[in-house]
């Protein structure tokens, strides 16, 4: 693990995405005050890029019908500086999940694909507990998904947008 811009990373992450399909409206939040956090930096681009491709099909099988068009992927940081996390929320709206396909949604080998391998999301849990993190989504049919990735920062007085400095 180095310490890195993890805005830095889903902005180029995202980039690829823009380029690549042009169907769907990306639109990036990024928290402005987000610490430096130390994670391996191709591995929580792979996370992204799973997810990303997983909204990404969601939205090639149709909006949900209480969606407003143009199909989108929102994806949003936060810092709670309570707790020192980062927060990462990546949503589309899609069609959304049932209750039973979230329940087994990251099991290895459960896939709602044709040609799906069912390893993507295992794989994103792994890495994401890896960096001593959770994951969780939030979806309802026809609304929609949202995975929420949530990561430990450890404060070195770093961040992104502010310098900050300790008063004695």
């Amino acid at each position: 693990l180095t310490p890195n811009n993890l805005n830095e990373i889903l902005k180029e992450t995202i980039r690829l995405y823009e380029e690549a399909e042009r169907s769907i409206t990306f639109v990036f939040e990024p928290e402005t005050r987000m610490p430096t956090v130390d994670v391996d930096r191709e591995q929580i681009k792979r996370v992204i890029i799973n997810l990303l491709d997983n909204s990404m099909a969601a939205l090639a099988g149709g909006v949900g019908q209480k969606c407003a068009l143009p199909k989108k992927i929102s994806i949003q940081t936060h810092y709670n500086e309570q707790l020192q996390i980062a927060v990462i929320d990546v949503e589309d709206n899609g069609p959304g999940m049932t209750e039973i396909v979230r329940s087994r949604l990251f099991e290895p080998y459960f896939s709602t694909k044709v040609q799906g391998t069912g390893l993507g999301l295992a794989i994103v849990k792994r890495i994401v507990s890896d960096h001593n993190g959770f994951i969780r989504v939030q979806s309802t049919p026809e609304t929609g998904s949202k995975f929420t990735i949530e990561l430990p920062v450890r404060f070195t007085g770093r961040t992104e947008g502010i310098e900050l400095t300790e008063s004695r």
